[in-house]
Order: structure tokens, then C-alpha cells, then sequence
């Protein structure tokens, strides 16, 4: 305990040059470089999910097919034509 605080003293007491530079662009370069990774990473991971989710939502699937096209038939009549006015 006494030892690793001596030595954190000394880093912070006792000056260290440093023998570099880093360039100010150098932000804009790694920006450039990782943020369209990670868009393609998520895009990817979202078509991904997608396509688990299709492939295992056709063995969980609780409504029938034939229910599925009765879906699209499903339409309500009673209400077509109130927009209109006489």
C-alpha cells in the first residue's frame, strides 16, 4: 500500500517529457475511419435480426396462413363514403 503510493507520487511529483505529438487532425482521421464502421456494424446486426426474427416468427407464429389471407381481405365497408358529403 505505502509502495503504490510512493510511486503515484512520484509520477505526479517528478516531471517526464514527452518525446511526441500528436496531430490535431488526428480526431477527424479516427472519425472518419471508426463511425462508418459502427454504422455498418448496426445496419448489419438490424438486417440480421431481421431475418432471425422472419425465419423463427414462421414456427411461432400463432394465426394460420389462411387467417393471414383473410387479412388483407379484411376490409371494413361500413364506413366507406361517410367522408364524402351530399
Amino acid at each position: 500500500m505505502i509502495y503504490s503510493r510512493a510511486v503515484i507520487i512520484f509520477f505526479l511529483v517528478i516531471p517526464i517529457t514527452a518525446h511526441a505529438y500528436v496531430d490535431p487532425n488526428v480526431g477527424g482521421w479516427l472519425y472518419q475511419l471508426l463511425f462508418p464502421m459502427l454504422i455498418a456494424i448496426a445496419g448489419g446486426w438490424a438486417i440480421l435480426r431481421q431475418r432471425v426474427n422472419a425465419f423463427f416468427g414462421r414456427f411461432f407464429d400463432k394465426k394460420n396462413k389462411t387467417d393471414k389471407k383473410n387479412d388483407l381481405l379484411d376490409v371494413d365497408i361500413t364506413k366507406q363514403g361517410e367522408d364524402t358529403k351530399e
